[in-house]
């Protein structure tokens, strides 16, 4: 139930992780947000693999914050069709925690 920037950001972490990404999303899911997150870019050859694309576009990313803010964030579908639920509830939580601390 990762956001779509925690799913990249996890495949990269080991090979285990970047199959079970791959298994549970597919190639043309990756496609099709490269491609909407990079309108202008037109590959020169063909990419067998889109989550690595997409990984390498992200990590070349000096400030992924102002990207993500200036792209909009699109929730991936999750598998309880939910989408973002989760991340919703996780960021409510940290806020929550974040204020007790402050008092």
């Amino acid at each position: 139930y990762l956001d779509e920037t925690s799913l990249v950001n996890a495949s990269g972490v080991c090979r285990r992780w970047g199959h079970l990404i791959r298994t549970h999303y597919p190639d043309e899911l990756w496609r099709d947000l490269l491609l909407q997150r990079w309108p202008l870019f037109k590959p020169s050859q063909d990419i067998q693999n889109w989550l690595s694309a997409y990984y390498t576009m992200m990590n070349s990313i000096a400030c992924k914050l102002c990207f993500l803010n200036a792209t909009g964030d699109s929730p991936l579908p999750n598998f309880n069709g939910q989408e973002g639920a989760s991340r919703e509830t996780r960021l409510e939580k940290e806020l929550i925690v974040q204020s007790s601390h402050r008092v």
